[in-house]
C-alpha cells in the first residue's frame, strides 16, 4: 500500500544498518545481569547514569517531538490513515534492524515471543487502536488545554498503578518530582494556546462531558496498554516488543481500513432513488479529499520522506527507548519522562523553524526540569 521507493529492495540494508546503529547509540544496557533477565542482550553496556534506563526514558520524548514537528509539516490525509501508516512504516523498521542485528523473535511454539504475543497484540489494541483513537476525538472536542490537563494526570495514574501491582514504593521525593514535572509539562504546552480559542469543536456541556469521558478513557487505555507490555514483555527486548505491538496494530487497523472500504463499495454498489442520492451526505473527507480510510493522494514525495523520517522517530526510536526505560524503571517514573515532549518543543521549534520560544514555555521546562533532577537523584 505505501509506495514503493520507500520499500526498494537497494536501500534496505543501509537503512538496517543505520537503524541497527541508531538503536545500539542510544539504547544502552547498564548492568549484563539486568539485561539478560529482560531480553536485552543485543544492547551493549554503558554507565552514563547511575538509574538504569534513565537516558532512555529522557531521549525518547525528545525524539518524539522532533518526530511529530516532522508529521505536523507533510501529512494531509486523516488521522486514522496515520496511525495506519506509521505502525506499517515501523513495523518494517523494527524487521530490519532485528534482522540485521540477529534478534529476528522465532516465534517457535512455546516461545517467549509467542507467549507473549497475545498479550501485547491486547496492548497495541487498548494503547494504539482504540487508544490513540480515543485521544485524537477528545482533542478535537476539548481543545488542546483542556485535553492537556487531563493528559498530564498520566503520571499520577502510571505511579497508582505501579504501586497496586508491580509493588513500587512511594516516596516524598518521586511524589514532589512528579508533581513538578507534570506542572512544568502544562505550563509549557499552555503557553501558545488561547483560552478563547484552544481548538475545541465542543460549545455544550454535552459535549465537553464526551470529550472528557474520551480523555479519561485514553488515560487508561495508554496507561494499560504500558503495564501489560511490562508485565508480559520482560523476557523480550524492548525492539521484539515494539515489533509485536506494532505490527499487530498495522493488521488490526489494516483490517479496519479494508472492512470500511468494502462497506462503502457495497453501498455504492446498491441501487438508490436519485432524490435520496442527492440529499444524503457522502461519506466523511478530509481535507485532501479522500476518505478516512484511505491514503493520501495528493503527497509528493518528498512529503511522504518527511513522514517516514517522522515516523522514524516517533514509532521507531522513540518506543523502543521508552519501553526500555519501562523495563528498567518504576512504571510511574518511566510515563512521567516520558510526558516531557512539550519540553522539547521550544528549543526545536528555535532549531528547525526559527521561532523565538515564549517566557512561558521557559519557565514551565525550567519547572519540569527541576522535577527531573529531583528523581533523578
Amino acid at each position: 500500500m505505501l509506495h514503493a521507493h520507500f520499500l526498494a529492495s537497494s536501500s534496505r540494508h543501509v537503512v538496517g544498518r543505520t537503524a541497527a546503529a541508531t538503536v545500539l547509540r542510544f539504547v544502552p544496557v547498564h548492568v549484563a545481569e539486568e539485561a539478560k533477565s529482560i531480553g536485552l542482550s543485543q544492547f551493549r553496556t554503558s554507565a552514563l547514569s547511575a538509574t538504569p534506563g534513565l537516558e532512555s526514558a529522557i531521549l525518547s520524548p525528545a525524539a518524539s517531538a522532533l518526530g511529530f514537528m516532522l508529521w505536523d509539516k507533510n501529512w494531509l490525509g486523516s488521522a486514522f490513515a496515520l496511525n495506519f501508516v506509521k505502525n506499517v512504516i515501523a513495523t518494517m523498521f523494527y524487521c530490519i534492524t532485528l534482522s540485521a542485528t540477529g534478534s529476528m523473535p522465532s516465534f517457535h511454539p512455546g516461545d517467549a515471543s509467542m507467549i507473549a504475543l497475545p498479550f501485547l497484540a491486547l496492548s497495541a489494541f487498548l494503547g494504539v487502536v482504540i487508544g490513540d483513537s480515543t485521544s485524537i476525538a477528545s482533542l478535537k472536542r476539548l481543545g488542546a488545554r483542556r485535553y492537556l490537563l487531563i493528559d498530564c494526570m498520566k503520571p499520577a495514574l502510571a505511579q497508582l498503578v505501579g504501586v497496586l501491582f508491580f509493588s513500587e514504593k512511594v516516596t516524598i521525593r518521586l511524589v514532589a518530582g512528579i508533581a513538578a514535572v507534570i506542572s512544568g509539562v502544562y505550563i509549557a504546552s499552555a503557553a501558545k494556546m488561547n483560552a478563547a480559542n484552544d481548538g475545541a469543536s465542543t460549545k455544550d456541556s454535552k459535549g465537553f462531558t464526551l470529550g472528557y469521558a474520551l480523555a479519561g478513557a485514553h488515560l487508561v487505555l495508554d496507561t494499560v496498554g504500558a503495564s501489560i507490555s511490562k508485565a508480559y514483555g520482560s523476557g523480550l527486548g524492548p525492539l521484539n516488543i515494539c515489533l509485536l505491538r506494532f505490527g499487530s496494530a498495522a493488521l488490526m487497523l489494516g483490517a479496519m481500513s479494508a472492512a470500511a472500504q468494502g462497506w462503502s463499495s457495497l453501498k455504492r454498489s446498491k441501487p438508490e432513488p436519485s432524490v435520496a442520492l442527492s440529499s444524503e451526505p457522502e461519506d466523511e473527507t478530509v481535507a485532501s479529499g479522500t476518505k478516512w480510510w484511505q491514503l493520501p493522494s495528493t503527497m509528493s514525495r518528498k512529503k511522504w520522506a518527511g513522514i517516514v523520517f517522522g515516523t522514524f522517530f516517533v514509532t521507531f526510536i522513540a518506543p523502543a527507548l521508552f519501553m526500555r526505560s519501562v523495563l528498567l524503571m518504576p512504571l510511574g517514573l518511566a510515563i512521567t519522562l516520558s510526558c516531557t515532549a512539550p519540553l522539547y518543543e521550544p528549543l526545536l521549534a528555535r532549531i528547525i523553524r526559527g521561532v523565538r520560544a515564549e517566557p512561558q514555555a521557559i519557565f514551565g521546562a525550567v519547572v519540569a526540569c527541576a522535577g527531573v533532577a529531583i528523581l533523578c537523584v
